[in-house]
């Protein structure tokens, strides 16, 4: 996708730094990222850079790359494109059964099977 704007990292929204720092302490909570998640480690990588000094020009130029691969395929946060992309999703998750309900279901269907034999 074609990037517009200038580069990232130029200037910081004011309360840019907390919200990284917070964002920061989210993804450590996350169990270990899957490998085909790899920009989001990559990126997770960059944003703690961007918090200190010691972010390189290879890292402003990996966010701007990523940022245009985001714009060209879902849009950005406030794009129609984006935001109709974002209501699909929460469609089809409003039509999933909670957690309890799946697995009470089952608990019923493998109740008749050794709890420690396998399947």
């Amino acid at each position: 996708g074609k990037v517009t704007g200038g580069w990232p990292f130029q200037r910081y929204p004011t309360g840019w730094h907390e919200r990284v720092a917070v964002a920061m302490r989210r993804l450590k909570d996350l169990p270990a990222v899957p490998k085909s998640r790899k920009n989001l480690r990559r990126l997770s990588e960059v944003l703690q850079a961007a918090t200190g000094p010691r972010l390189t020009g290879r890292d402003v130029c990996f966010t701007r790359h990523l940022l245009a691969q985001i714009h060209a395929s879902r849009g950005l946060p406030g794009d129609p494109q984006h935001t109709a992309q974002r209501r699909g999703k929460e469609q089809v998750v409003e039509g999933r059964l909670p957690h309890g309900e799946v697995a009470a279901a089952l608990e019923q269907r493998l109740g008749p099977f050794p709890k420690d034999g396998g399947l």
